[in-house]
């Protein structure tokens, strides 16, 4: 399966309670997979700095699968993880910097945008936990 993004943005209330159930399924006793942050912070559009992360695939396929009939994929993008470290007027210098670690996540959470324009707002929905 190729891994997909599919940016929930606004996630209706209506369907909160049917992710978290598929969602819940899904992941039940899935374990917390290693993550790897690097090699180098990322300057996307002068607007984001953001942080590779590579060890995600497997857990995005497992959540994609659990949430397509819910949530389907209209715009396929592949799936990259990533970790943001600012947004607003990111110095050019500032990408490209190394950077290394490696982190074990305890749990997923779903998370609802609810930004207005120039009022950034995400929302934990809910979190689910992840095994050792």
């Amino acid at each position: 399966m190729d891994r997909q993004a599919a940016p929930l943005g606004h996630v209706p209330e209506h369907l909160v309670d049917p992710l978290a159930d598929a969602l819940g399924a899904a992941l039940d006793g899935a374990p917390a997979p290693e993550c790897v942050l690097g090699p180098a912070t990322v300057r996307g559009s002068g607007q984001w700095l953001y942080a590779p992360v590579d060890g995600l695939a497997e857990l995005s396929d497992e959540v994609f699968a659990a949430t397509e009939h819910l949530v389907p994929v209209t715009h396929p993008q592949p799936f990259r993880g990533f970790l943001v470290l600012a947004t607003g007027r990111v110095p050019a210098e500032v990408g490209g910097e190394p950077l290394d670690g490696t982190w074990r996540p305890t749990e997923v959470a779903l998370v609802a945008d609810r930004s207005a324009p120039g009022k950034p707002r995400l929302v934990d929905l809910l979190t689910l936990p992840l095994g050792p």
